[in-house]
């Protein structure tokens, strides 16, 4: 939020997405397994979760062993 000149009051999610930090093509690890950040715009559909069971909606998908999930929320549980 700006209060000096502006006055606008942004949501960071929407400036600058749900997976902040996560960029297509990386890899991380979580519990002692690697994970896979792949853009989701390769297929012609968006793949379902892993997890949910949900389209994956966002702009990446993290992919584990194998199984695709759709955001780190997913992935934790």
């Amino acid at each position: 939020m700006c209060d000096e000149y502006c006055c606008v009051t942004l949501h960071i999610d929407c400036v600058l997405g749900r997976d902040k930090y996560m960029e297509p093509g990386t890899w991380w690890s979580y519990k002692g397994k690697l994970v896979y950040n792949m853009p989701n715009y390769y297929h012609m559909y968006r793949p379902h979760c892993s997890f949910c069971k949900r389209r994956c909606p966002y702009k990446i998908v993290f992919v584990i062993s194998g199984s695709i999930y759709c955001s780190v929320v997913c992935i934790g549980y």
